[in-house]
């Protein structure tokens, strides 16, 4: 990396790192507060977007449906501030501190103008691969050592007799996790191929020890649909029989299979309204109910500033109540914004599937590695949406924000068709003739023979 490129990827990395509470590394900063570090992120992101959207200058590149939606959603958001005020009394003030997060939305600029070209995007993801590792190791670190993350779990949480592990910034593991299996899927260098398996070999065992049922569904949920979608069959084959051979294994070796009762304690939960799923069945009547209430711009509880043991009354239980949106991502997100909600995710979601299949399988394997990980953590949102609420929480925010502006890049460079004239020699013919080449995807294509040796102006465009 040159020097700015290194500059720029300490802070976007720094951006992430804060927009997940600092992987609450940092002291001082305690249950009741933990929001400090979310929030100096927040003013890394508005500062650092504005001076760049202004020194950019450029704006041919924002017009796309995804900035549509953004800055209709933040739009919205302010509209929403208000709302507690008229049912609640609640001042605007507090409404704005309540919703203030959804401003991480603006951290999807700040990608877009950094990230110019697709080699910095790898390396830039593979930079922030390295954090997860170091996290992850602190975390495991932590587990029989619990000295290093401060204001986290102040009891222990058992999920089939054993203690869950604590890994902050688990949903950035598991984008981690979707580019690493991508590499490993996609690349062709061996040295590149070995490193990534043990990358991806290495984040599974760390969402194992997490427990984190939401996120390993949705990860091999994702891993599945897309290696069907691509007609990768040896390669899930290859994954279903290790598998198969794994579980083998521990019930064999093993007195207990921890992963299988993973997923039996999960049916078990959702058919006996136990567990987690117990009160997350109450959060479901809650949110149908207050989208009953109002239909269309919904409720306005993204921006209610209550929690439950702040409630005194009987109203402001019913405030904090409605506040909470810690899970469940669809129920949450209907709740909270109507019927105008659900028409933002349709069009959020039919843009996104715009973009992807747009962009067309290349020579470039770097290109073809960020389209098909693309595809395969959309994918990812859209089943872990359902317990898990990406789109209103930081942590999930900014990397939605992150995958959104690399699918723009890539989508912008091939709309360009970056392409350059040259001269190339007919070996057969034994003429000069005129030729294109992408340079973007590494394709060569002739122009018909017209016999005229003329060099035509070459189009240069940046990737950006």
């Amino acid at each position: 990396m040159t020097g700015l490129e290194r500059a720029k990827t300490f802070y976007l990395i720094l951006v992430i790192a804060l927009a997940n509470n600092g992987f609450t590394l940092l002291r001082g900063v305690g249950a009741r507060n933990s929001y400090n570090a979310i929030d100096l992120g927040l003013l890394l992101v508005l500062f650092g977007t504005l001076f760049l959207v202004v020194l950019y200058g450029k704006t041919q590149i924002f017009r796309n449906s995804i900035t549509i939606f953004i800055c209709f959603y933040i739009f919205f958001v302010g509209v929403h501030i208000a709302l507690p005020s008229f049912k609640y009394g609640q001042s605007l003030i507090d409404g704005f501190i309540a919703a203030r997060h959804q401003i991480y939305y603006l951290s999807y600029f700040l990608f877009l103008i950094l990230l110019v070209d697709i080699s910095y995007i790898i390396k830039l993801l593979n930079a922030l691969t390295y954090v997860g590792i170091i996290i992850s190791i602190l975390a495991i670190i932590h587990h029989f050592y619990p000295i290093i993350f401060v204001g986290v779990w102040e009891h222990d949480i058992f999920r089939d007799g054993v203690k869950r592990g604590y890994v902050p910034g688990m949903w950035m593991m598991s984008f981690l996790l979707l580019w690493q299996f991508t590499k490993w899927v996609v690349c062709v260098k061996t040295s590149v191929k070995s490193m990534s398996t043990v990358y991806t070999i290495f984040f599974v065992g760390i969402h194992i020890f997490r427990q984190t049922r939401g996120l390993i569904l949705g990860t091999f949920g994702a891993i599945i649909i897309t290696l069907i979608l691509k007609r990768k069959y040896g390669v899930l084959a290859a994954i279903a029989t290790t598998f198969i051979c794994f579980m083998i294994t521990i019930s064999v070796v093993g007195k207990t299979n921890h992963i299988a009762n993973l997923f039996e304690s999960s049916y078990k939960d959702v058919t006996e309204e136990s567990g987690t799923w117990g009160s997350r069945v109450n959060q479901l009547d809650d949110a149908w109910q207050t989208f009953i209430e109002n239909p269309i711009i919904g409720s306005g509880s993204i921006a209610i500033r209550m929690l439950p043991d702040e409630a005194k009354s009987k109203e402001e239980m019913e405030m904090a109540m409605r506040a909470y949106k810690a899970d469940l991502g669809y129920a949450s997100w209907v709740k909270s914004y109507g019927t105008v909600g659900i028409v933002m995710l349709v069009y959020i979601g039919f843009s996104i599937i715009k973009y992807i299949k747009k962009l067309k399988i290349t020579q470039n394997e770097d290109f073809n590695v960020l389209k098909i990980f693309l595809t395969m953590y959309f994918i990812f949102v859209a089943i872990s949406f359902i317990t898990i609420n990406h789109l209103m929480y930081p942590p999930g925010i900014v990397l939605f924000c992150l995958a959104a502006a690399i699918l723009t890049r890539l989508s912008v460079s091939q709309d360009k068709q970056v392409r350059k004239a040259f001269l190339v020699p007919d070996t057969k013919l034994g003429i000069i003739r005129k030729a294109q080449v992408d340079v973007r995807a590494g394709h060569y294509e002739e122009l018909p023979k017209t016999g005229q040796n003329i060099l035509h102006s070459c189009i240069f465009s940046r990737f950006h």
